[in-house]
């Protein structure tokens, strides 16, 4: 029995040794603006477009922490099973939007 809980506290120990490593690291070199924007451009594969949105979702998911994040997604020529993977993932987050390549260019004039 006790190997047993010897062994177990050395596994949680190095997990929670690892869970604070990688918190300080994050707080060291995080971005610190509190306008971030990210611009997800997905081009051809829609399993590409879905893995993309949702690693930057769960990128703003965790990194919140009382600043204004946005996804933009740029409709720039999708494909037609793209452009919907990406509305289905705009009406799930309420931080992302898909905008059309009109307000993408205007956006960017806006930012200079």
């Amino acid at each position: 029995m006790n190997i047993v809980s010897a062994t177990l506290l050395v596994v949680l120990a190095t997990v929670g040794a690892a869970a604070v490593i990688r918190e300080l690291c994050y707080r060291i070199f995080r971005y610190r603006d509190d306008n971030l924007i990210i611009f997800v451009t997905p081009e051809g594969e829609s399993c590409n477009a879905e893995i993309l949105l949702r690693s930057a979702a769960a990128r703003i998911n965790r990194d919140i922490r009382g600043k204004r994040q946005f996804i933009i997604c740029p409709d720039c020529e999708m494909d037609d099973e793209t452009q919907k993977i990406c509305e289905a993932m705009c009406r799930d987050y309420g931080f992302s939007r898909l905008i059309t390549r009109e307000e993408f260019f205007e956006l960017i004039k806006e930012k200079r």
